[in-house]
């Protein structure tokens, strides 16, 4: 099953999209019920699960039959509201996949995740780009 972690932004929501048109068993996965609006004419709600990148402990549920993950969270916010998500937020979800079994883990990046970056939210990318790349899993950063 391909499991899409962040599944309610642009990104996330074009590869449900695709996934749905190939046919493909997904889960898709978002913090809360507020974030899946974006997915309602995509995907039926019994596709959807909830976890929060934060919070290690909610994502083992939603990563439960996962032989592919995508992970496309990053440090922006969502709008008025949305926290950024911490530079140990991505690592925790490629941690809970390969717990999972996931033999395939793809962590969507931005370009210029550079520490010395002057762009703030391509600065905070290199921190959660950092912590997927100190995970041992099967993980590729696509940028």
């Amino acid at each position: 099953m391909l499991v899409v972690v962040g599944a309610n932004g642009r990104t996330g929501v074009e590869i449900v999209r695709e996934a749905v048109r190939r046919g493909r068993s997904i889960r898709a996965v978002v913090r809360d019920d507020r974030d899946a609006r974006n997915l309602d004419d995509v995907l039926d709600v019994q596709h959807i699960s909830y976890a929060d990148p934060d919070q290690p402990s909610s994502l083992p549920a939603a990563m439960v039959g996962a032989s592919e993950v995508i992970i496309a969270i990053d440090p922006r916010t969502a709008g008025a509201g949305s926290p950024l998500y911490s530079a140990e937020a991505s690592s925790n979800v490629v941690r809970a996949a390969h717990d999972a079994g996931a033999t395939a883990i793809i962590y969507l990046s931005v370009m210029g995740a550079f520490r010395w970056s002057s762009n703030r939210l391509n600065r905070k990318a290199f921190h959660m780009d950092r912590g997927v790349r100190a995970e041992d899993a099967p993980w590729t950063v696509l940028r």
